[in-house]
């Protein structure tokens, strides 16, 4: 336990914390979503949603549960939820995106 809090404290990268946007038209329904794409390394953090950019207009659409189950290999959980997450081999990513695409929420998010 004392790793982890080492870890999650004081070795995690430098990396970036991404794009993050805030969406719903009251405050009770506002939902934080945070956009992935494969081209700089990122500190995952809780999000009500993961949004995985394709090379079409509409993202993959995710929780960090179903993220975590589909985690690369060269991404670390450090706790519950953050993720050091280094950018990808092409192949990496793209295995991530068909994994993703697979349990994706978008269609079901807008519908309500």
């Amino acid at each position: 336990m004392f790793e982890i809090i080492l870890t999650v404290n004081y070795q995690i990268p430098d990396f970036e914390y991404g794009d993050i946007i805030r969406v719903g038209k009251t405050e009770k329904d506002k939902k934080d979503m945070k956009l992935l794409a494969n081209n700089t390394d990122y500190i995952i953090g809780k999000y009500d949603y993961i949004l995985l950019k394709t090379s079409v207009e509409q993202p993959i659409m995710i929780t960090n549960e179903i993220l975590n189950s589909i985690l690369p290999s060269s991404w670390t959980r450090v706790d519950e939820y953050t993720i050091v997450a280094p950018i990808l081999q092409e192949d990496e990513w793209e295995k991530l995106l068909t994994n993703a695409k697979k349990l994706d929420l978008f269609d079901n998010f807008f519908k309500n």
